[in-house]
């Protein structure tokens, strides 16, 4: 009750998905989780917004850009459409590679914050 609103930014969504697209993050994932996703599903799961979407009740502003190779953007565009008939999502995308905030982003996020 006490988080009102959500910015997710080039945000993991999706974890296996990561570790599927990302053979030089693999290591990192296996030393933090202690697992692969196919050891055990379950530990990916649960750190994974895509698989508990539904519990999330609260505003959400996704921004991504479509050619980020951090994070795919395809992760980003998934969890908006599992989550736009369920609350309220925005997902704003920028048509380049950057992996993080843009200089617009800032007013698109003060906006989004104070919209009521």
């Amino acid at each position: 009750s006490r988080i009102k609103r959500i910015i997710s930014v080039s945000g993991l969504s999706d974890l296996a998905r990561s570790y599927e697209e990302r053979e030089d993050t693999r290591d990192m994932l296996n030393r933090y989780i202690g697992c692969t996703p196919w050891e055990d599903p379950s530990q990916y799961e649960k750190r994974s917004a895509i698989c508990w979407y539904d519990e999330i009740q609260i505003p959400v502003l996704i921004i991504h850009s479509t050619g980020d190779e951090q994070v795919s953007y395809k992760q980003a565009e998934e969890l908006y459409k599992k989550m736009k008939d369920t609350t309220d999502c925005t997902l704003v995308t920028h048509k380049d590679s950057i992996h993080g905030l843009h200089s617009d982003d800032i007013k698109t996020i003060n906006e989004w914050l104070n919209k009521k």
